[in-house]
């Protein structure tokens, strides 16, 4: 991934169905997300495959598509140790090797908190255990003698992992807003955001370019990848209703809120400006079009979209043929 446009099909349902239609709708990278509870309780309680565990469908995808294959994103802190996330993705890029993007993040208290007695821990905490958690995974994908780590937030006594990647594993941090833009800048070979195009213009980019350079890196040849949802829509109230279950996101407390029937109360209060600021939803193709246009000029190099279009239709694991017709071709003249 570098300066030419990307764009990624984050898979519906954990569906590796669906993961080989987005390949051969032409997509470069599918992506798969990972949580163990849903954004909403009344849409998980209908479909519970709304909330997959990617650990489990990574595989299964691997094995049937030839394009890189990532996390979007998983949280190596807490419900999963960084270590044993280190071995499965080592394990996994010896069986499949160089398709692997594993893209990582601080969590969501819908996801951690219920493990960790109800308590989400400040940002400052769960950034650092982030720092930490890179360090510990590159480690022991690099050394060949046993490590022993001791951060302020992890201990590792005598461990040597005997079966290594095979090749770079690329380490890609989320972020929304600007210390953890640095650190994917700082640390990271890679940004993904879920941030509004003016967001990811003037604060998230920025911040992980000036810190990249910082590190002696190369922006320029590194994955910005903007992780966004949308779609061709009837923009009806029944179908906003919808979207802001979909993507409460739209306000940002809910991150730090664990119970997802409380987050369908948050989402109710959503206005449709800021639906609309970080959901690219369109009533025809040209539209959407425009919305995508957005984060390409806030300079992002990657798009990874979780389609909604023939959700709303009753198709989900169908891609619309508007990828492959209008869509790619349009990005791929520019």
């Amino acid at each position: 991934m570098g300066k030419k446009l990307q764009f990624g099909g984050v898979i519906i349902n954990g569906s590796v169905e669906h993961a080989v239609a987005l390949e051969k709708a032409g997509f470069d990278a599918v992506w798969v997300y990972d949580h163990l509870q849903h954004w909403s309780d009344r849409d998980g309680v209908r479909n519970p495959e709304l909330c997959p565990m990617s650990l489990a469908i990574l595989p299964l995808v691997l094995e049937k598509v030839q394009c890189p294959v990532g996390t979007s994103v998983l949280c190596p802190l807490f419900r999963y140790h960084p270590a044993v996330i280190a071995q499965y993705f080592a394990q996994l890029d010896y069986l499949f090797p160089n398709k692997l993007l594993l893209g990582i993040g601080t969590g969501e208290a819908m996801c951690e908190a219920p493990l960790l007695g109800g308590k989400f821990p400040p940002y400052r905490e769960r950034a650092a255990r982030l720092v930490e958690a890179v360090d510990i995974m590159r480690r022991l994908w690099s050394s060949n003698e046993y490590i022993e780590y001791k951060g302020q937030y992890y201990e590792i006594t005598t461990l040597k992992l005997f079966l290594k990647p095979r090749g770079k594993i690329p380490i890609i941090v989320s972020a929304i807003g600007r210390q953890s833009a640095r650190i994917a800048g700082a640390v990271g070979d890679g940004l993904i955001t879920m941030s509004s195009a003016e967001k990811v213009r003037n604060e998230i980019l920025p911040e992980f370019e000036r810190a990249a350079r910082a590190a002696g890196k190369n922006p320029e040849e590194m994955p910005k990848i903007a992780w966004v949802l949308g779609g061709v829509v009837e923009l009806s109230e029944r179908v906003l209703k919808a979207m802001r279950r979909a993507a409460p996101w739209a306000n940002e407390i809910v991150f730090a809120e664990m119970d997802p029937r409380k987050i369908d109360k948050l989402a109710e209060e959503i206005s449709k400006e800021s639906l609309f600021r970080v959901n690219l939803l369109a009533e025809d193709v040209d539209g959407l079009i425009e919305r995508i246009e957005e984060y390409v000029r806030a300079g992002v190099n990657h798009i990874a979209f979780y389609d909604v279009t023939n959700i709303v239709r009753g198709k989900p694991l169908e891609v619309p043929a508007m990828w492959r017709e209008r869509i790619l071709p349009y990005f791929q003249k520019l």
